[in-house]
């Protein structure tokens, strides 16, 4: 996993609040990270960021390919939203939503299990 890495979106770049590469990447100081050798990007929606968080990113990361999208909403009522790009698709379709007391069980593009009530909002 990497964190706070750029993905090279050309002609403009976008640094995810994290990104999932595979790990033969982990190492390597590759700045930008190519769209192609992401497998996921997580974002935490945050007051000024919901706009970019909830429609910007994830068109742009779509639009590049990226397989997989996560939307973690950080307010008092934390909550996670995955979405797959189904193949041929430029759009993402949503996999579930989770809340407290919720845990995500999530097979793409790994498996993980998310429980949500340890995804607490900054403060």
């Amino acid at each position: 996993m990497l964190a706070a890495r750029r993905c090279d979106l050309h002609p403009s770049y976008r640094t995810p609040d994290l990104a999932v590469v595979l790990a033969s990447l982990v190492g390597r100081r590759t700045r930008p990270i190519p769209p192609a050798d992401v497998l996921l990007v997580v974002e935490v929606v945050s007051p000024s960021s919901v706009t970019t968080d909830r429609i910007t990113k994830p068109a742009q990361y779509a639009a590049a390919g990226i397989p997989a999208y996560w939307r973690v909403e950080a307010s008092a009522a934390v909550s996670l939203t995955a979405y797959t790009l189904p193949p041929g698709s430029s759009v993402y379709a949503e996999v579930g939503t989770w809340s407290r007391g919720e845990v995500a069980h999530l097979r793409e593009p790994s498996a993980v299990d998310v429980p949500i009530d340890q995804l607490t909002p900054a403060g």
